[in-house]
């Protein structure tokens, strides 16, 4: 479990890699919060964070090696975010697919704002001690019981394919 919202180091740690604006983090165009953390949930199992990005010649050529290699090409792009840190779910070029199942996301940053703006977004979140967990969408009784270990595109995938 980690703390949510503005207490929580992996975010600013977050923010930190993205003020530093190195590759492939310089192609990031939005950033938004969703799930337990935007709720003000004081603790959650994972802090669900929306990416949406650019592409480069680079990011191209990555993403065609990764994928000829069998390799999950956005890899760089969460590792450059995430650090060595767990405890963050990055659903990447999704954000028009979450607002269409009406899930409400949180803007943190978008590309030309000041990370400091971020952070102020980050602490204006109130923590309400009555927030849970989000329920989480798109799990089959048959994987129920690891249902928190499957990123939210492997359970969609899984109830698509079961139904």
């Amino acid at each position: 479990m980690h703390e949510a919202g503005a207490g929580d180091p992996i975010l600013h740690e977050m923010l930190d890699r993205l003020e530093q604006s190195t590759w492939p983090l310089d192609l990031i165009t939005e950033v938004h919060l969703f799930g337990s953390c935007i709720r003000g949930a004081p603790e959650v199992g994972d802090i669900d964070v929306v990416v949406q990005h650019t592409t480069d010649e680079s990011w191209t050529q990555q993403v065609v090696d990764a994928l000829f290699s069998g390799c999950d090409g956005h890899t760089p792009m969460r590792r450059g975010l995430r650090g060595n840190r767990r405890g963050i779910s990055f659903q990447l070029q999704e954000r028009q697919a979450l607002q269409d199942e009406g899930i409400d996301l949180l803007l943190l940053w978008k590309r030309g704002e000041p990370i400091a703006l971020a952070r102020q977004r980050l602490a204006a979140i109130a923590v309400d001690r009555a927030a849970g967990r989000a329920p989480r969408d798109h799990v089959l009784p048959a994987y129920e019981t690891i249902a928190d270990l499957l990123p939210r595109p492997v359970r969609i995938g899984l109830h698509r394919w079961s139904t």
